[in-house]
């Protein structure tokens, strides 16, 4: 089987790593499988010019009904981290080519930089902060800086 792999998640995929597949048609299948390539040449995206990806191929455990062309969802599991501090993907910043995180203090937030250990969708795991930290969701050297937007005007209901 092969798939596309974005961007950003291409540095935590590599040969070998489990795989599990749901194809749509056969709701009740899992197909398990490992990595076999991901290519080290980026593509666009099909419907997305702006969007880069990796082919991806993996070999699946067959099943009798699995046909070229399916649509399925896959899981690759990564790495299995202990004991380590993790924060939202949405707290870590890109200042000055380096990943940063800004954490609470008397005044305000102070930016420090970070080492990411690996990314999920939702999570980075992270490095030079204290468990206790408390981090910026968004960038506090933005707020203020934009215009407030204007409420939409109200409108009536209709049928």
């Amino acid at each position: 089987m092969t798939a596309k792999l974005p961007e950003r998640d291409r540095a935590n995929v590599a040969p070998g790593q489990p795989v599990e597949v749901a194809v749509d048609a056969l709701p009740d299948a899992r197909l398990r499988g490992t990595v076999r390539t991901v290519s080290g040449v980026a593509s666009r995206g099909i419907f997305d010019a702006g969007t880069r990806q990796f082919d991806i191929a993996f070999d699946v455990s067959g099943h009798p009904d699995v046909r070229p062309g399916v649509s399925a969802a896959i899981a690759i599991s990564g790495q299995a981290f202990d004991n380590v501090l993790y924060v939202p993907r949405t707290a870590v910043f890109d200042v000055g080519g380096k990943p940063t995180v800004y954490i609470r203090s008397d005044g305000g937030f102070d930016a420090r930089e970070i080492r990411v250990r690996a990314w999920t969708d939702s999570l980075a795991v992270v490095e030079n902060i204290e468990q206790s930290a408390e981090v910026a969701l968004v960038n506090p050297n933005a707020i203020g800086s934009r215009p407030k937007a204007q409420p939409p005007a109200p409108q009536r209901a209709s049928r």
